[in-house]
């Protein structure tokens, strides 16, 4: 496999040992594609209270695609406010999502600049469409924070 095809040196383990570390539950995805047609091989999710509104929640998703060698294709971490409102009003999730999407960013891979991953996270969280490349990875964020959903993505730099 070449390099574009996987994202060299992150792996299951580091993934879920990092997510289960932070009370996340992982398991086998067995649902369909998404909408960009991904299947994801596993799925982490951690449900928890949040000062959104009250009986609220916040959820925060990471699925990833992984070949059978383990090696992983791509990775999405989202955070999400379902009701998307406070008392009515629009809220965000970038308060979350800076923290989340941040500590995601930082995952080990070939290349990886941790510190430097999460600035850049943290920064744009708010900014749909971002993109850097660090080492062998491209991280981007697909939608933006001050909605409510985030989704960063990392995927194999080309």
């Amino acid at each position: 496999m070449s390099t574009a095809e996987y994202i060299p040196g992150l792996t299951t383990e580091t993934i879920e040992r990092n997510l289960r570390d932070r009370g996340f539950l992982c398991e086998n995805y067995l649902g369909k594609p998404g909408p960009s047609g991904l299947k994801p091989s596993r799925m982490c999710s951690l449900v928890m209270a949040s000062d959104v509104a009250p009986g609220d929640t916040l959820n925060i998703v990471v699925t990833y695609g992984a070949t059978r060698t383990l090696d992983v294709l791509w990775l999405r971490a989202a955070v999400v406010v379902p009701s998307g409102k406070i008392a009515g009003e629009a809220t965000t999730v970038t308060k979350w999502a800076r923290e989340v999407l941040g500590f995601v960013a930082t995952f080990a891979y070939e290349g990886a600049d941790p510190s430097r991953a999460r600035a850049w996270a943290e920064e744009n969280v708010d900014n749909d469409g971002a993109e850097i490349v660090i080492g062998k990875a491209r991280l981007s964020f697909e939608a933006r924070a001050d909605e409510a959903l985030s989704t960063l993505r990392i995927d194999p730099a080309t």
